[in-house]
């Protein structure tokens, strides 16, 4: 079985992902995980910032598609009985071909979650700063109103947060549709508890002992 998560960047897919595959190999399930952002990362040797800075996003997609194409078809030939997590980049969804992929060959979850959460989840530079295209869009946002030095100190201002949830809103109507399209169930995560998620997951999943 391969299980994969998608979801809006800061939904929680590499933590759930990564603590789904702790819990299943405790409980005796043989399990092996994958962020597919850090797997891209290892193989290229350097970060998506830096390849979609050299490609663009266009060609992004496509080399992801074939990365993750290539994680499946490796994790396809394992023995009956063993799990497979890969979370998802936020964006994976956005190429035709990686939606058909993600159907055809894995069972898919939805880590969804409400635009006002998300936008608090997002609003540290740490958060911003390893997701490229939030930040490309909140430096131009906050250099039209004159507050870049704001996004580069990290200050939680009320134009930052106002700058995220915009670019959240400009993807929201879009990805929720496609990512309700390509999963075969939806997690809602705006109240965090770890442990009830992963619970949640188990059971929709019919992978209690």
């Amino acid at each position: 079985m391969i299980i994969t998560l998608c979801g809006f960047p800061g939904v929680g897919k590499s933590i759930i992902g990564n603590a789904l595959a702790v819990h299943l190999a405790n409980i005796n399930i043989q399990t092996i995980y994958f962020d597919l952002d850090s797997y891209i990362e290892a193989r290229e040797k350097k970060s998506i910032a830096n390849i979609l800075k050299e490609i663009g996003e266009e060609k992004f997609r496509i080399s992801e598609y074939n990365y993750l194409k290539e994680l499946i078809s490796q994790r396809s030939d394992h023995q009956e009985g063993r799990k497979t997590i890969i979370s998802l980049g936020g964006g994976t969804l956005n190429y035709f071909y990686t939606r058909e992929l993600i159907k055809k060959d894995t069972i898919c979850i939805f880590l969804n979650c409400t635009k006002e959460i998300l936008a608090e989840r997002l609003s540290t530079q740490e958060e911003i700063t390893k997701r490229p295209l939030l930040y490309e869009y909140c430096l131009n946002e906050l250099v039209h109103s004159g507050e870049k030095e704001k996004l580069e100190t990290a200050i939680k201002t009320e134009e930052l947060q106002t700058s995220i949830i915009k670019w959240i809103e400009t993807i929201f109507k879009e990805r929720t549709k496609i990512y309700a399209e390509c999963s075969n169930f939806e997690i809602d995560t705006t109240i965090w508890n770890q442990e009830e998620i992963i619970n949640s997951i188990i059971q929709k999943l019919n992978l209690e002992n």
